[in-house]
């Protein structure tokens, strides 16, 4: 087994594990949709980090060829996954159930938000390790994308405007998706 297929392993169970989190958390909510109230901020959430999750695990696919794994790599994909599935944790709980979704989420948001963050940073740290061994270049937007999402994940830990949560967790969707498509509809 070579370093990348050994630590692809890890880095899939982690990502299975969070993925399952978020997919137990919807059918959840699907039992007991006569007691519980759904909030369609918290739903897109959901959605956005089910996407991040696939998106990582999927352009995670692009350094099988690095030759040699510095062991300072290897912890910065478990970091990621692992930062990831905290993110995940969040929306949903690991036991009992949730009456109303748009208290649970406010409950949760900064934490949720700050496991983030976070992940904005080991992006940073990732797209700039690729661009250094080679992988693939830094696309001229990245950065300023990447201080755009920063700045709104600070300002969503923070507030609790419920106008703001709509129009960031759409804006932040509609961006990722846009971002994906441009640069990425081709290859990995």
């Amino acid at each position: 087994m070579q370093a990348f297929e050994y630590l692809g392993v890890l880095v899939s169970v982690v990502i299975g594990l969070a993925l399952t989190h978020l997919v137990l958390g919807f059918i959840r909510i699907i039992h007991s949709r006569r007691s519980t109230v759904v909030y369609w901020v918290h739903s897109l959430w959901v959605f956005n980090v089910l996407y991040l999750l696939l998106g990582f695990w999927w352009f995670f696919f692009a350094w099988q060829d690095l030759p040699e794994w510095p062991r300072a790599a290897f912890y910065l994909f478990i970091a990621y996954a692992l930062s990831l599935s905290i993110a995940a944790g969040i929306l949903f709980p690991l036991s009992g159930s949730v009456s109303n979704f748009q208290k649970f989420f406010f409950e949760h948001s900064r934490w949720f938000f700050g496991a983030m963050i976070l992940v904005i940073f080991l992006d940073v740290i990732e797209v700039m390790a690729k661009a250094s061994y080679g992988i693939r270049p830094i696309p001229e937007i990245y950065f300023p994308f990447m201080g755009l999402l920063l700045v709104g994940l600070a300002i969503a830990m923070f507030t609790s405007n419920r106008r703001f949560h709509g129009a960031f967790v759409v804006l932040y969707f509609l961006a990722g998706a846009g971002y994906d498509l441009v640069f990425f509809s081709k290859t990995i």
